[in-house]
């Protein structure tokens, strides 16, 4: 499956997901600050789905974006905040 993790729902997320074999991009890499309809129109362009913790792709996603959106409603600002953080090798 093909990926685009927001910035909101972290890098340990796309790890892991890479680890699974997924072919994922990641928001960070490319501007940390992208709009969500850049996101949206890179995901559409790549065929990736977004992934987020973000409300907002759903409701962009539910008029007619033809992209898959899944959205992490469970997560705290807690988790996603601890999903961004991840150590640099040889720390």
């Amino acid at each position: 499956m093909r990926f685009l993790v927001d910035v909101w729902a972290g890098t340990k997320l796309a790890i892991w997901l890479r680890e699974l074999g997924h072919d994922v991009a990641e928001v960070r890499s490319r501007n940390p600050q992208m709009g969500d309809d850049e996101v949206l129109q890179w995901a559409a362009e790549e065929k990736r789905v977004v992934v987020t913790v973000d409300k907002d792709f759903g409701q962009i996603a539910a008029h007619g974006v033809r992209i898959g959106v899944v959205r992490l409603p469970d997560a705290s600002e807690a988790t996603t905040a601890a999903c961004q953080e991840f150590p640099q090798a040889g720390k």
